[in-house]
Order: structure tokens, then C-alpha cells, then sequence
């Protein structure tokens, strides 16, 4: 149509497919929002140090997140020990070297909480003095051996139970 105080009317440009509200397009959109969003919640190599070594006494897990060459990499893993500039972790088995400062973001995963029922409770908190008299036996044994390999054996035992009965304790002064 012709106006003919505005000049003839130039034609609609035409915008390709791609451009518009593809659900492919919609989700590479989303995918670098969410890139952009972990990118500016980046922490210091202090902050992430702090995190790990917090991690590291409480023995727990860590999630890392770092600017790979793919974009962003993100790891669950037991942080182990810190060396200079590397943590070695261990995720899957298997024991890695990260450069510290290769890590944008680290959170301590949160354990989750666990309902134990009163039954339950009650029969654990019953297994205490079994445990300790099984602690014990194996301590005796562990004095009167001088097998290596026995010797090896009774402090692994030991220690789990010891593990076990502080655990149990634990769970009674909560």
C-alpha cells in the first residue's frame, strides 16, 4: 500500500527460521544463560581452597565446578589432600590431580539426613556393649599375636569398630 506522505513502504524483511523461537534455539539460549550464571558466582582460589580443606575435615564430598574447553565441567569427589597449587581428589575410583586454580566454584554436597526408625534406634543402641566387648576380644588378640598379617587384620577390625561404636554414640547424644 502507498501513502503518500510516508513514501512507498518498504518490504518486511524476512528472518530465518533459525533466529526465531526455535525449541532448539530456545534451549542453546537457556544452555548459555545457565554458563553465564555459574560463570559470575566464580569464587577465588581462597574461597575454593577454604571450601576444600573444610571438605577435607569433615570428610566430606565436594562438587567442583570448572571452566573446561567443552565449557563447564562439574565433579562430585572426595577431596584427599592439597599440594601446592593441586588437589588430589578421588572420584570414581580413581585418584586425580586438579589445578586449584582451574576450579571456578566449590560447595561441600550436603548429606542427607536419614530417619531411623525408634525399632531401629533402640536395637543399635542395644548392639553397644556387644560391639565394645567384640573391641575388646580383638584388642587381647591383637596383644597376644605376633602374626603380621593377623596383626594387620585385628587393627583393621579394631579401628571399624571403633568407628562403629562412636557412630552409634553419636547418634545417642543427638
Amino acid at each position: 500500500m502507498f501513502n503518500p506522505e510516508m513514501g512507498p513502504r518498504e518490504p518486511e524483511e524476512e528472518i530465518p527460521r533459525e533466529e526465531t523461537g526455535s525449541v532448539e534455539n530456545i534451549e542453546s539460549i537457556n544452555e548459555e544463560q545457565q554458563r553465564q550464571e555459574k560463570v559470575e558466582k566464580e569464587q577465588t582460589p581462597e574461597e575454593v581452597l577454604a571450601v576444600i580443606n573444610e571438605a577435607i575435615e569433615k570428610g566430606r564430598e565436594v562438587l567442583l565446578t570448572q571452566a573446561g574447553s567443552d565449557g563447564i565441567i562439574t565433579n562430585i569427589a572426595t577431596p584427599y589432600s592439597i599440594e601446592g597449587n593441586f588437589l588430589t581428589i578421588e572420584a570414581g575410583g580413581y585418584g586425580f590431580d586438579i589445578k586449584i586454580d582451574s576450579i571456578k566454584k566449590a560447595e561441600i554436597v550436603e548429606k542427607e539426613e536419614q530417619e531411623i526408625s525408634p525399632e531401629d534406634f533402640r536395637e543399635m543402641l542395644s548392639q553397644i556393649p556387644a560391639l565394645k566387648e567384640m573391641l575388646a576380644e580383638r584388642e587381647k588378640r591383637l596383644q597376644g599375636s605376633a602374626d603380621s598379617e593377623e596383626i594387620k587384620t585385628l587393627e583393621t577390625e579394631i579401628e571399624e569398630l571403633r568407628q562403629e561404636i562412636a557412630g552409634r554414640e553419636e547418634l545417642l547424644e543427638e
